[in-house]
């Protein structure tokens, strides 16, 4: 709310801006994935992953369950896009250009600012766009993240979560569950 906004430079005002201009568009009422796949900027690759099953597995799992959690409170994922913020760059790109149907995702480059030492004030902004987004989201699905478990907590504690990894474990077990089927009906 404008704390330190004079002391910002012009470059930061950018991702301030695109997190109110994001907000709006989502109405405040949208569903937010976070996945921690690796491959942010600076982040060494033994830190990277830290599911048990492949990350295309990972994320196909995780998407349809961020889906039906959208739907258990309304949100139609067809008109609002479930937000994937993710650290794979990769993968944002891909979302960026509307490769994935009904996900969306930040506009800025994954960096993980505890390590990469050399990253520029508007790239140290955007990490908090990111979370800020997160924790605002009417639902949350969090991913075994420091990341994640902050975001909850700047949530306020938000009811309607669900961790990742029980999703995949759920969706492994039984393909055709309701919470691996999509929208809830």
């Amino acid at each position: 709310y404008g704390v330190g906004a004079a002391a910002q430079p012009a470059a930061a005002a950018q991702p301030a801006a695109a997190t109110a201009a994001a907000a709006a568009a989502f109405g405040g009422s949208y569903a937010a994935l976070h996945l921690r796949l690796g491959g942010q900027l600076g982040e060494p690759e033994e830190m990277s992953y830290r599911f048990d099953d492949s990350k295309l597995t990972t994320l196909m799992s995780a998407v349809t369950c961020g889906v039906h959690l959208a739907g258990t409170v309304g949100i139609n994922t067809r008109t609002t896009p479930l937000l994937l913020l993710t650290d794979n760059n990769e993968l944002r790109r891909f979302v960026q250009h509307g490769r994935l149907a009904e996900v969306a995702t930040s506009s800025f480059e994954a960096v993980h600012i505890g390590v990469e030492k050399n990253s520029s004030m508007q790239e140290r902004y955007s990490v908090f766009v990111d979370i800020v987004l997160l924790a605002r989201a009417k639902c949350i699905m969090l991913s075994p993240s420091g990341f994640s478990m902050t975001a909850w907590f700047l949530s306020g504690g938000r009811s309607c979560t669900l961790d990742v990894r029980r999703c995949v474990a759920s969706c492994r077990a039984d393909p055709r569950s309701a919470l691996c089927s999509g929208p809830p009906t």
